[in-house]
């Protein structure tokens, strides 16, 4: 993270702690003393750094809740401790050290040993940690009052959680069967997100399930008497009303009592980021959603009317006496996008963008992303990253990013497992793919390509056009692929491609769409493809208008195969197909309000780390299906720490300020 970041990261956070000190009638310094000391504990300096936050959209890791009741106001400060570690067993140690401080502080120590047995339950498998991208667990501490939280992100492990879940249950409370009835109501419905622990002491605290849903349902159909509360309804139809709202963006949650084991509340939360609107908008649908449930309007006024502070999240919750409570998750402002997206503030995001994928970079100058059957993908994911940094430094005159990319450059001809060519990583054979991106590197860099690693990449051009992923197969791997195509045909030297020239542009048009979008074979969405296909025309000489001038919604192509993770339904396309939307809209009508819309849109998903988050948009699709862009057959994976997401959001804004 560049300086630049941090003190806007830090100034950020600041600023919401000091809003909690002040309406917590607390000295600021004391507060924030506690909260840098969550953040980063001790063990914090001792990982490799490059970890992001998921505890809000935009990558900071720190939250303000105001939980507003008939009886007052309660403030908790809400932190992801050691985020800014890359690796998921320091982090793990790291967050140990930081749930200890806030027990210590909050008076809650007695809860200790439930809380270290969530995180054995949950966490302390090898395999289960790397399954985690970013954080591992939230941390929540009063701010005025004693207690404690913490709430382990379990949305990595798959369908594992429902057992480690019942099992943890069993465990801490003294007659699970209402809390167990609950968890098997809900599984055909929903995608458990994070299970907690709120409270002061064994007879004072909840064991807390937090869920978002998978499909379209019914609240009555989920089995939880307290979600059929006209209030909760109320706030529904109050907070979202007519407009459109994801299922990603609802989140719910039950608590369970510690000392009994009945269901003692239940909870609805809206994310802000999903119903984006002004600070007056936010005042005024916070004073409508308290006054319907019969509540006192928070206390929030100051802190946005300031800007110091944005909705993350907006909640309401019943409990089983059918009291009503009303939270607001307030986190820091993120910095405004300027008016005009001129070079300079396209060269500042683009500079955000290569010291994130910096921090990501081993010591050895590789990269490595994904966790599929086979492993991590190493050299490709060093080749893509690379290639990302090297073409940003040129065009935005960064030279501490082309000595990064000089490093990849290094890593990838120093220690060669194949003869020639490069591959998904070191066992699985080299591949069109990964061979093209690292000749594409070491032309960015002016190095030399080796005639071996230029004759690899010719091995797997097919007679009847286009370029396969592997050259003797599987079955349809050995076939010439449409996005494997585009990416390998740009690696090509001047002489190979004049040799093709006919050949490629004939392979292009045959493999068109009827909207003038390219399919991909080993991604979700058409995006990547079509993109470079249009950046492939150009080097062919032919510019965008060998294509129809139809753009890649955020909607097209998105069909998904079974797909890991918990059985649910995987997010719609993100900041990957965002980035390859905004380069089309480029390449098809520069200057235009789509273009700029996209580009927009791509520049305020950008975290404050630099980085954008991963999803889950690479497909190892079944070697038996020929054509996944009509019949979808195989995995989805995710780029955990964002690479090739955040590389890919650098190619764009680099052609952006190219032109």
């Amino acid at each position: 993270m560049t300086n630049v970041q941090q003190s806007a990261l830090r100034t950020g956070v600041e600023r919401l702690w000091q809003e909690g000190a002040r309406l917590a009638g607390l000295d600021a310094r004391e507060v924030a003393a506690t909260g840098w000391a969550l953040l980063s504990p001790p063990s914090g300096g001792d990982g490799r750094r490059g970890g992001f936050s998921e505890l809000n959209n935009d990558g900071s890791p720190a939250q303000l809740c105001l939980s507003q009741s008939r009886e007052g106001t309660g403030l908790r400060m809400l932190v992801d401790p050691a985020w800014h570690l890359a690796d998921a067993p320091a982090r793990l140690v790291a967050s140990r050290e930081a749930l200890a401080l806030a027990l210590e502080r909050g008076g809650a120590g007695d809860l200790a040993p439930a809380c270290e047995a969530l995180l054995d339950a949950l966490l302390l498998e090898e395999p289960a940690l790397h399954a985690y991208p970013s954080s591992l667990l939230w941390i929540g501490t009063g701010l005025g009052q004693p207690g404690c939280a913490v709430y382990v992100d379990v949305r990595p492990l798959g369908d594992a959680v429902w057992a480690r879940t019942r099992d943890w249950l069993h465990l801490v409370l003294p007659d699970a069967a209402e809390a167990l009835g609950t968890l098997e109501r809900l599984r055909p419905h929903v995608q458990l997100s994070s299970i907690g622990i709120e409270g002061l002491s064994r007879q004072r605290a909840r064991a807390k399930l937090y869920w978002r849903l998978r499909t379209p349902v019914g609240l009555a159909a989920l089995g939880l008497p307290l979600l059929d509360d006209p209030g909760l309804a109320a706030f529904l139809a109050t907070a979202v009303g007519l407009r459109e709202f994801p299922l990603s963006g609802l989140v719910m949650s039950a608590g369970f009592d510690f000392a009994s084991g009945a269901l003692e509340d239940t909870k609805i939360d809206l994310c802000g980021h999903c119903m984006p609107q002004p600070a007056a908008s936010w005042l005024d649908l916070v004073a409508r959603v308290s006054h319907g449930l019969g509540l006192p309007v928070p206390p929030v006024q100051a802190a946005l009317d300031a800007q110091h502070c944005e909705v993350a999240f907006l909640g309401a919750g019943v409990d089983r006496r059918g009291q009503h409570r009303l939270n607001i998750y307030l986190k820091p402002s993120g910095p405004d996008l300027p008016a005009a997206l001129d070079r300079r503030a396209l060269r500042a995001c683009i500079a955000s963008a290569c010291a994130y994928l910096c921090e990501l970079q081993a010591a050895d100058g590789g990269f490595a992303d994904y966790r599929l059957p086979v492993g991590a993908s190493t050299q490709w994911v060093s080749a893509f990253a690379g290639l990302a940094l090297a073409e940003a430094a040129w065009v935005a005159d960064l030279p501490w990013a082309l000595a990064a990319a000089g490093r990849t450059a290094d890593r990838l001809t120093r220690d060669r497992p194949y003869a020639a060519g490069w591959g998904y990583n070191e066992t699985t054979g080299i591949d069109a793919d990964s061979t093209g991106f690292a000749i594409r590197l070491l032309r960015a860099l002016g190095r030399e390509v080796a005639p071996a690693d230029r004759r690899s990449l010719l091995r797997h051009w097919r007679e009847e056009g286009g370029f396969a992923t592997y050259d003797d197969g599987p079955q349809a791997w050995g076939q010439a692929h449409p996005c494997v195509t585009a990416a390998a045909g740009l690696a090509l030297d001047d002489e190979a491609r004049r040799a093709l020239s006919s050949a490629l542009q004939a392979c292009v048009a045959r493999t068109a769409l009827a909207d003038g979008n390219w399919p991909a074979y080993w991604w979700r969405t058409h995006h990547y493809s079509t993109w470079h296909h249009l950046l492939l025309l150009r080097r062919l000489g032919q510019g965008a208008r060998g294509a129809a001038p139809t753009h890649v919604g955020m909607g097209a192509g998105t069909g998904v195969g079974s797909g890991k993770g918990s059985g649910a339904a995987h997010p719609s396309p993100g900041a990957f197909e965002l980035a390859y939307a905004a380069g089309i809209a480029h390449f098809r009508d520069p200057g235009s309000a789509e273009a700029d819309r996209l580009l927009r849109d791509l520049l305020g998903a950008q975290r404050v780390d630099g980085g954008w988050t991963g999803g889950f948009n690479l497909r190892v699709t079944d070697p038996a299906c020929t054509a996944p862009w009509q019949q979808p057959a195989g995995e989805l994976y995710r780029d955990q720490a964002g690479t090739i997401t955040t590389a890919s959001a650098l190619f764009v804004l680099t052609e952006v300020l190219r032109g």
